[in-house]
């Protein structure tokens, strides 16, 4: 087994004001505008962020806003097949992107290529497929696009490459070979560096060593060439560094520096604006203790950076993970604690961190687990399937979460999906569930809503949530303002006009 395993356009309007006309003209009366569909489509249309693995490159995946309320019956469209219905495989426990009202997403194609699919976020059409370098299929990545939004690129690494295509187009604007292939992770970019008002600014991916050593960082140039202050090409390399096994050792980054894991339980910090000189590797700002307890046990996920402290979570293979909390500035280990074995990354809410891991088999079961973090130590706080399993019953656990999946907090609510049964780590999650964390497992409420047929790791978009299925890409929303509805003023609009569905 494998370690196992997409920012912003300006718009620009203007007024003209008409002049008097002349006095042979009859002037006609003000004709009413409409202004509801418009108003309806700022309401209900996708218009937000989310460009990253976890949302954002503090791989944090806690929104301010919320996400729909209820799940079934709420379904607005599932995409599997595009224009030519050939079906599309998207990568299972792969997360979305959304920017510019437009979806993207990792899938496979063949035992040459993958590919990049980007929907319209609104209606789910497909508006363009590129194809990528595959990664060999018996190491089954499920990396996740990352969004460069002042460049309008979208980035994916896929086999030993990392790519950057157009986000409007689709085309290959640079790709650039890396020592060793990619599996699981996912780039971080970065968007407020520069070099004397000098955009600067770089991505950060890991490559796959498995079990040996020899994993590399790679910082890459995505910013225009200057000859004095940025004097690397896009795509271009700036600098690697080693950092021992890696896999799906996904980068995190906040306020100048980059953060990594590695498969070895080390955690590692670099400066995100170093420039070493052109064949050497720069040093770490810390390099954590080492957090492994047991043959092979490691960090095979991302880092979360929250509150000037650095969570991460082990996979074990042989017990229970850890779950740790370091200080982000020197390294030192704040507290640590005995948490299920996890390729995910914690999410964090003030107080309370959440980890989801396990797996159908190895005397495991899939859960979402709740630590409170007392600054200095940490107490589990509730096990979604420890506290609802009964030996006399044992169907009757909650089988939530997985080791390969990210959920999503949103309006006071968390958005989680379950792990399939079997052997396929490429393959969809198969349920996703909205838990109310204000109450425990067994109690009445826990769960609000439980769909069946998607749940792979969600992201929520102005109260858009889209997640991969068996079926494809699923999308959900509460349902939009009604014409009538209060929310907006009174206006005569044509009784021909339909609140929804919204057009592209």
């Amino acid at each position: 087994m494998s370690m196992l395993p997409s920012y912003a356009l300006l718009f620009f309007s203007s007024l003209l004001l008409p002049t008097a006309p002349p006095p042979s003209i009859a002037v006609q009366p003000p004709v009413a505008v409409d202004t509801r569909p418009t108003l309806i489509k700022k309401l209900c249309g996708v218009n937000g962020s989310w460009t990253h693995y976890a949302a954002t490159p503090q791989r944090n995946s806690v929104i301010t806003g919320s996400g729909p309320s209820r799940l079934n019956g709420q379904l607005r469209w599932v995409r599997g097949v595009d224009g030519s219905q050939q079906p599309i495989e998207f990568a299972g426990p792969s997360s979305p992107m959304i920017y510019n009202s437009r979806l993207y997403a990792y899938a496979f194609h063949d035992l040459d290529h993958d590919k990049l699919v980007a929907l319209n976020a609104t209606t789910g059409a497909v508006l363009w497929q590129s194809l990528i370098t595959a990664t060999p299929a018996d190491l089954g990545s499920w990396s996740s696009p990352a969004i460069d939004t002042r460049n309008n690129r979208v980035l994916i690494a896929s086999g030993d490459q990392l790519h950057a295509l157009h986000a409007t187009t689709g085309a290959l604007v640079w790709q650039t070979a890396l020592e060793k292939t990619v599996v699981n992770a996912s780039p971080v970019v970065t968007t407020n560096l520069f070099t004397n008002g000098t955009p600067s600014n770089r991505v950060f991916i890991s490559d796959y060593s498995g079990f040996g050593s020899g994993g590399l960082l790679y910082c890459i140039n995505v910013d225009p060439f200057h000859t004095v202050n940025n004097p690397y090409q896009p795509g271009e390399i700036v600098w690697v560094a080693d950092i021992g096994a890696t896999s799906g050792n996904t980068p995190a980054y906040a306020n100048g520096v980059v953060y990594v894991s590695s498969a070895e339980a080390f955690i590692y910090a670099f400066d995100a604006t170093a420039t070493p000189p052109p064949g050497s590797m720069p040093a770490p700002l810390w390099v954590s203790e080492n957090f492994q307890s047991a043959s092979f046990e490691g960090f095979y996920s991302g880092v979360n950076v929250s509150g000037g402290a650095l969570y991460a979570a082990t996979y074990n293979f042989y017990g229970d993970g850890v779950l740790v909390k370091l200080d982000a500035t020197t390294g030192a280990t704040l507290w640590q604690e005995s948490a299920v074995p996890t390729d995910s990354t914690p999410l964090v809410v003030g107080q309370r961190v959440y980890l989801t891991g396990g797996i159908f088999g190895f005397g495991q079961f899939p859960t979402l687990q709740a630590f409170q973090d007392n600054t200095t130590s940490a107490a589990l706080l509730w096990d979604t399937y420890a506290d609802t399993y009964d030996p006399e019953d044992p169907d009757a656990a909650l089988l939530i979460g997985g080791w390969t999946h990210q959920p999503v907090y949103a309006g006071g609510r968390i958005y989680v999906g379950t792990v399939p049964d079997g052997f396929d780590t490429t393959a969809p999650y198969t349920d996703l569930y909205i838990l109310n964390p204000g109450l425990a497992p067994g109690d009445s409420g826990f769960i609000i809503d439980h769909f069946v047929g998607a749940g792979s790791s969600p992201a929520i978009v102005s109260g858009w949530l889209f997640t991969i299925g068996q079926a494809g890409m699923h999308a959900f929303r509460d349902p939009c303002p009604q014409p009538w509805s209060a929310e907006i003023s009174p206006v005569s609009i044509p009784v021909s006009w339909q609140a929804w569905p919204i057009e592209p």
